[in-house]
């Protein structure tokens, strides 16, 4: 469950770390535009990159790919269409995202 919701995680952050997108959802920041877009990137691609090697390590090669295709696929369709339709429920899902993923992991350990 943490490498799914790592995925969504992730598309949220990189999607968020384009301009435009940026400006319509977040728009107010104590750091400078620069600083804050730089970091959601960094945030999203340390995301995806720690969602594989958790679907590789849970799944093996094969169907480590096949979830994480899979997984992509619908986080990819679900972010294009909160960004089309509900722009103010990004923050809301990120945070919620964030916590989530928190607590799956205090929990595994």
């Amino acid at each position: 469950y943490t490498a799914s919701l790592l995925v969504f995680m992730g598309c949220i952050s990189l999607s968020l770390s384009i301009k435009k997108h940026y400006v319509s959802t977040i728009d107010q920041s104590i750091f400078s535009n620069e600083y804050s877009i730089m970091l959601l990137r960094l945030c999203g691609f340390f995301c995806l990159l720690f969602s594989f090697i958790l679907f590789f390590r849970a799944q093996g090669i094969a169907l480590g790919l096949v979830y994480l295709a899979a997984t992509f696929t619908v986080a990819s369709l679900i972010q294009t269409l909160l960004l089309s339709y509900l722009n103010s429920w990004i923050n809301k899902i990120s945070l919620v995202l964030a916590l989530t993923i928190t607590v799956l992991t205090l929990h595994e350990e």
